[in-house]
């Protein structure tokens, strides 16, 4: 099972984030984002809350409770949404993937 270290760090993958730009993203120093990353330290409840509102995860997938691989294709989706790409277009791509 994977823990929230290991979460935090696939959710920075998937947006395609550094250390520094989620912590802006957060407001926390980017030593913080490094210590939660090591796993010395872990958040408070409220961090995770925000945490996983600000992705549009679940606190369960963000705590390593979850294992999910939708929420990798949620987050490109929300990637896709962010670039105007429309539902039509990301079929329009699909299809042309298929061939």
């Amino acid at each position: 099972m994977k823990e929230f270290r290991d979460r935090l760090i696939e959710l920075r993958g998937i947006h395609g984030i550094t250390k520094a730009e989620l912590a802006e993203k957060m407001n926390w120093s980017k030593s913080k984002v490094t210590r939660y990353e090591n796993g010395e330290v872990m958040p408070n409840s409220e961090a995770m809350i925000e945490l996983a509102t600000k992705f549009n995860v679940s606190l369960d997938w963000l705590a390593g409770l979850e294992v999910c691989e939708y929420n990798k294709y949620d987050a490109i989706i929300r990637e896709c949404n962010k670039l105007g790409i429309t539902p039509e277009k990301l079929q329009k791509l699909i299809e042309i993937v298929k061939e």
